[in-house]
């Protein structure tokens, strides 16, 4: 496996790399050294949906890979598409399914997730 260059991985909530398309959709980015990371996925959901199952209650959660949209020299920007009915999302990256990328540190993708460590889009206005 590469090196993940963490240092080289920038994403920037509620602006141009996480923005609303409609009423239920976003397009989400992340930026990272050019050919540092072979493979990404969104884990994504609404924070407030939760289910009982196994005795405990877990987020219900979504995941979608992300696709490299276009390339500079020194740079990749990732980019997915996600769409829900509902209007709020909490959302981290996973890269090369080992790292968790999220707001305020990265975590071993072994740990549970901590949403507080997630990003948040709290509402999309219509």
């Amino acid at each position: 496996m590469k090196n993940l260059h963490l240092e080289a991985v920038f994403h920037e909530p509620k602006g141009r790399f996480a923005y609303a398309l409609n009423s239920n959709s976003l397009h989400i980015r992340l930026l990272t050294k050019k050919d540092a990371i072979e493979k990404i996925k969104l884990v994504y959901g609404d924070p407030f949906l939760w289910s009982k199952s196994t005795g405990k209650y877990e987020w219900v959660s979504n995941y979608k890979s992300m696709n490299i949209k276009y390339s500079t020299d020194l740079h990749d920007f990732w980019e997915v598409e996600i769409s829900t009915k509902r209007e709020r999302f909490k959302y981290a990256f996973i890269l090369e399914d080992k790292v968790l990328y999220g707001s305020n540190n990265n975590k071993d993708i072994t740990e549970e997730y901590d949403l507080f460590n997630f990003f948040s889009f709290p509402y999309i206005s219509k």
